[in-house]
């Protein structure tokens, strides 16, 4: 994951050039602890599933890809193994699952993904069977929206826009996953269009 790497180091460097030295580190992309063997084993275990071998390079490699302090706009949450473990655990997340994930990011409050009205039991079941999630980034939104980064049962990844003020975008994009209408593309493909565009969005806000 070469390109990934360098595409890491230039973002920090736009966070040292854009910010003073007391703020920088907020924004800058964490080292994050690599996992272990045994780490993914037992997410494995507990998330019932078998990750894709380039998702397992990347936590080998990467650990994560989490911003130091920035939650809010142009950030990361890629969490580690063990903060997945974690969550798993405490029912911050009660699955990897697509949409699961996605219920988790907002503390497990969106009404409208628990209203059969909006969409049924039987597709959510569906969705978080098919795609599981590892994470999210956001752009300039400010916490009301998040890009989440998702692999399927083929080992392809790719992203998926929900914002809370236009839940009919994500319904019609759910509904494209359920009838399998999907390209796909390599995690270091999808996290370096993700890099870029957050490091564009930085750069655009505070130069």
């Amino acid at each position: 994951m070469i390109e990934l790497k360098a595409l890491i180091k230039e973002y920090n460097e736009t966070c040292v050039r854009l910010f003073d030295d007391d703020d920088v580190e907020y924004y800058m992309l964490a080292e994050i602890p690599l996992a272990t063997d045994e780490q993914i084993w037992k997410l494995e275990e507990k998330a019932e599933i078998n990750f894709p071998a380039e998702l397992v390079e990347f936590y080998k490699t990467f650990g994560g890809l989490r911003n130091k302090g920035n939650r809010e706009s142009y950030c990361f949450d890629l969490n580690n193994v063990p903060d997945l473990i974690k969550k798993l655990k405490t029912g911050a997340f009660k699955s990897l699952g697509l949409i699961d994930v996605i219920r988790g990011s907002w503390g497990n409050h969106r009404p409208e993904l628990a209203n059969e009205e909006w969409i049924s039991n039987e597709k959510i079941s569906l969705i978080n069977e098919g795609y599981k999630c590892i994470g999210w980034y956001r752009d300039d939104t400010i916490l009301e929206s998040a890009y989440y980064v998702y692999f399927n049962s083929s080992g392809q990844f790719d992203s998926i826009f929900y914002d809370q003020d236009e839940f009919h975008e994500l319904l019609g994009a759910l509904e494209n996953l359920l009838q399998g209408n999907q390209t796909g593309d390599t995690l270091e493909n999808i996290l370096s269009d993700a890099i870029e565009q957050t490091q564009e969005t930085m750069t655009k806000w505070n130069e």
